[in-house]
């Protein structure tokens, strides 16, 4: 069982565990800026970026592929999709 604190939404910091940890992990994933951990350079991958980009099928494409990628770094992930509309 894989435990961790858990600081969505409220930074109580309970103990989570197991889909709820991972869940929490990814997320912190796709909103840290890639860089924006001195000791991790390559983690991460800022999702809010994409709020105001202009986005046509080409950057929907890319953007999907770098979500993906993103997740399978982390061990516990076996496979990803993602869906961009």
């Amino acid at each position: 069982m894989n435990t961790d604190l858990g600081c969505l939404p409220d930074l109580s910091f309970a103990l989570i565990s197991d889909r709820r940890a991972l869940a929490e992990a990814l997320y912190r994933r796709l909103t840290t800026p890639r860089g924006g951990l001195f000791y991790a350079p390559d983690y991460g991958d800022d999702l809010r970026e994409m709020l105001l980009a202009r986005l046509d099928d080409s950057a929907l494409f890319a953007w999907k592929a770098r979500i993906e990628q993103e997740c399978m770094r982390d061990d516990r992930v076996d496979s990803v999709q993602a869906d961009l509309t």
